[in-house]
């Protein structure tokens, strides 16, 4: 069995606890019923603890500094049957605008002119940055 340890707490920007609350909250319902009534980070924070000792470490992962925050795109795009893959939708900022349009186009044109129903779908293109270490 396992010492005890001094209680956990959480620490914003520690990469275990923040991987292990995105999964949590994921999971957690905050309806009345839910059976979770802890925060998730109260809960990361205990199993990254526990993960840390059973990995023969306690101390937290750096974060990579980021150079600037992540952008994402959407897009609706349409798959073409005769060319075989999809076409490039126009790019929205806002996901809301890329789903307005995908419902637009499947309600204007849910089919082929043969009668083959279209296949569409949201994507969405992430850029993300990292700073480099200096030659």
């Amino acid at each position: 069995m396992t010492q005890p340890t001094s209680p956990a707490v959480w620490i914003d920007g520690d990469l275990l606890m923040e991987a292990i609350a995105a999964a949590v909250w994921e999971q957690c319902h905050t309806e009345p019923s839910s059976t979770v009534v802890d925060d998730p980070r109260n809960i990361a924070a205990v199993a990254a603890a526990a993960a840390r000792q059973i990995l023969g470490t306690t101390e937290q992962q750096p974060a990579e500094p980021e150079a600037h925050p992540a952008e994402h795109t959407w897009a609706a795009e349409l798959h073409d049957p005769l060319a075989d893959e999809w076409v490039p939708g126009t790019r929205y900022v806002l996901r809301e605008r890329a789903v307005n349009h995908l419902k637009h186009a499947t309600s204007i044109g849910p089919t082929w002119k043969d009668g083959t129903p279209t296949q569409r779908r949201l994507v969405r293109a992430t850029t993300t940055y990292t700073v480099e270490p200096t030659p």
